[in-house]
C-alpha cells in the first residue's frame, strides 16, 4: 500500500464540521493507503479501532495555542521523516501548519494535496495571509507543480482570482456524509434546528429575528462560540428558542427537526447542510454560491430573502410537506467521495 500522511491541527471531538469531515474520510482512506495521521484530539482512542497510526498532540489552551500546536505537529512530522519518504501529504485548510509543510516540501518535491473547504469571509488563506503578511509566499507555494488544491466550493476559485493567485492544479471536489443513520422519514412539525458555531459569520441573529415572528415554531440552536452569551441575552424573552450548547454530533436527533437553517453569510460546503438533505429535512439558507447545489437535490428548501416577510411566507407555505431527496445526491455519500479522492491521488501521483 502507498503511504498517505494526513496533517490537520484538530480532530473531533474538539472540532467543527471541517474536522469532522476529515475524520469521516480517514476511516475509509485506511482501506486504500498505509495511513499516518498527525493531529490533536482529546480522545486518545479516536482512531484506535481503524488500524491508523495516530500521532496525537495534546492541545492545551494558552497564548498562541494554535501556533504552538502547529509547531509541535510539524516538528513531530520532521522527526518521523515525513517529508523525505515517498507518498502523499494531505493537508486541510491553509494555516501555519500548512505553511510550514509547504516550505519544507519546496526542497523535497513531495506531492501535496490541500483541501480548502472555506470561502468568502471565512476563507482561511485571506485572514492568515493578512495576519502574517505571507501572501507573496503563498502565491509562490501554490504555483509549484507538486502542490494540488482540492476546492470544496465554487466560491474558492473566485477567491483565488480576486487575490490574483494562480494555480494550474485546482481540482473541484466535495464533502461527503454517512447515509446509514440519516434516512429519517418522520419529523416534528414546526421545529427549526441550527447546528454550527455561534460566530458573526454564521449570522445567527437572523434566527432570532425569525423566532420573534414565527412564535408558533420552536427553534433549537446547537453549538458554541464567541456570541453565545450575547445571543442568549438577546433571546431572553423568546420562549420558543432553546440553546443546547455544544452537543456530540452522534447525539443530535434530526428526527426532532422539520427544518435545518443555515443563515451564514459565507460557507464552504456545510456538513450540516449535507446531513440535513440526506436526512430529508427542509433547508432554509442563503443563496450563496456554496449553497446553490441545494435546489438540484431537494424540493423543500427556502432561500433567505432580504425581505424577512418573504422568507416567513415561504417557510409557512412549505411547512408540513415531506422533502424528496433525488437519487443523484448519492454522489455525496462518503464512500463515493473517498473513492473519487483516491482516484485523484492516484492519477496525480
Amino acid at each position: 500500500m502507498k503511504k498517505l500522511t494526513v496533517a490537520i491541527p484538530t480532530l473531533p471531538p474538539d472540532a467543527g464540521g471541517m474536522e469532522r469531515q476529515a475524520f469521516l474520510q480517514l476511516k475509509l482512506l485506511k482501506n486504500y493507503f498505509d495511513l499516518d495521521v498527525f493531529s490533536s484530539s482529546s480522545d486518545d482512542n479516536l482512531l484506535k479501532n481503524f488500524n491508523i497510526v495516530f500521532y496525537n498532540h495534546k492541545n492545551y489552551k494558552s497564548f498562541l495555542n494554535k501556533e504552538i500546536l502547529a509547531l509541535k505537529i510539524f516538528i513531530s512530522m520532521m522527526m518521523k521523516g515525513v517529508f523525505f519518504h515517498k507518498g502523499i501529504l494531505y493537508l486541510h485548510q491553509i494555516n501555519l501548519l500548512t505553511y510550514l509543510c509547504l516550505f519544507i516540501s519546496t526542497f523535497t518535491k513531495k506531492k501535496i494535496f490541500i483541501k480548502l473547504a472555506n470561502s468568502g469571509q471565512k476563507f482561511d488563506y485571506v485572514t492568515f495571509s493578512n495576519r502574517y503578511r505571507f501572501l507573496p509566499f503563498l502565491k509562490y507555494f501554490l504555483s509549484l507543480p507538486n502542490v494540488n488544491i482540492l476546492c470544496i466550493s465554487p466560491q474558492i476559485r473566485e477567491d483565488f482570482n480576486l487575490n490574483k493567485i494562480e494555480s494550474k492544479n485546482l481540482i473541484e471536489f466535495r464533502n461527503g456524509v454517512v447515509f446509514d443513520n440519516l434516512e429519517i422519514k418522520q419529523f416534528e412539525k414546526k421545529s427549526i434546528f441550527y447546528i454550527g458555531r455561534l460566530e458573526p459569520i454564521k449570522n445567527v441573529t437572523y434566527i432570532l429575528k425569525l423566532a420573534k415572528r414565527l412564535k408558533d415554531f420552536n427553534f433549537t440552536i446547537i453549538g458554541d462560540g464567541s456570541l453565545k452569551t450575547y445571543l442568549e441575552k438577546k433571546s431572553y424573552d423568546l420562549k420558543n428558542v432553546t440553546f443546547l450548547g455544544e452537543v456530540m454530533h452522534d447525539k443530535i436527533d434530526l428526527s426532532l427537526a422539520e427544518w435545518l437553517i443555515l443563515p451564514s453569510n459565507a460557507e464552504g460546503m456545510s456538513n450540516s447542510l449535507l446531513e440535513g438533505i440526506a436526512a430529508g429535512r427542509g433547508i432554509i439558507c442563503k443563496k450563496i454560491k456554496s449553497n446553490e447545489f441545494v435546489e438540484k437535490f431537494i424540493d423543500k428548501y427556502v432561500w433567505i430573502s432580504e425581505d424577512i416577510d418573504k422568507t416567513i411566507d415561504q417557510i409557512r407555505l412549505k411547512t408540513g410537506e415531506k422533502s424528496r431527496v433525488r437519487d443523484e445526491f448519492n454522489m455525496y455519500k462518503i464512500e463515493n467521495v473517498v473513492d473519487d479522492l483516491c482516484n485523484i491521488f492516484s492519477s496525480l501521483d
